[in-house]
């Protein structure tokens, strides 16, 4: 069985998830794929997140994009969203063969996670470049990983749009239109419960 798993706050969703999600598909041809959005994500500050019922919704929203899966399996579970407890948990659920889908800030971050080894023992890491520079230093840090670590990485070959959560809330606070950034079915999901400031204005 080959599974991917794709986890985040997506707060909010976005096209570079979309992009990521779907090349990935399509090149892994996995069993199945899983987005999974985190309750409270150990590397990122929850104070920005939105409720976790909306980031659910607009995983759902993603997911039927993509066409996979979405999970709550974190969100489910109380305290800090650790990748390595997940991973546990969906193999003591029956699946393995795991590919863990991550941006490429989050790939540069790996070995600030918490059982980052046993992550790696786990699954095969996979991400891609947000520009095309970002490629040969993906590759030189997943050789790196491969050396000290035995992780086993996957850098892809095609570019993701270059686009942070991060940055399209600090574009909305400021009233600007970020619609070429938001799938459309996502984006009347936030204007229709208002969740985030001056949306797409």
């Amino acid at each position: 069985m080959k599974t991917c798993v794709f986890g985040g706050t997506f707060n909010p969703v976005h096209n570079g998830h979309i992009s990521l999600a779907a090349n990935v598909k399509n090149m892994l041809q996995p069993d199945r794929m899983i987005i999974i959005p985190s309750r409270v994500p150990p590397h990122k500050s929850s104070e920005e997140l939105v409720d976790s019922v909306h980031r659910y919704e607009m995983a759902k929203i993603a997911a039927d994009i993509v066409g996979c899966e979405v999970s709550d399996i974190e969100l489910r579970r109380s305290g800090v969203s650790y990748t390595v407890y997940t991973l546990e948990e969906l193999r003591a659920a029956g699946l393995d063969g795991f590919y863990l889908l991550m941006g490429s800030d989050m790939f540069f971050y790996i070995e600030k996670w918490y059982e980052f080894r046993r992550i790696m023992d786990m699954s095969v890491l996979v991400t891609a470049p947000r520009r095309e520079e970002e490629t040969d230093e993906l590759n030189q840090y997943a050789e790196k990983l491969g050396k000290m670590y035995g992780a086993r990485s996957i850098v892809c070959d095609f570019q993701v749009t270059d686009i942070s959560s991060t940055q399209l809330r600090n574009m909305m606070a400021n009233g600007e239109n970020v619609k070429d950034y938001i799938p459309d079915q996502v984006m009347q999901y936030i204007e229709e419960n208002g969740l985030y400031t001056r949306v797409g204005t």
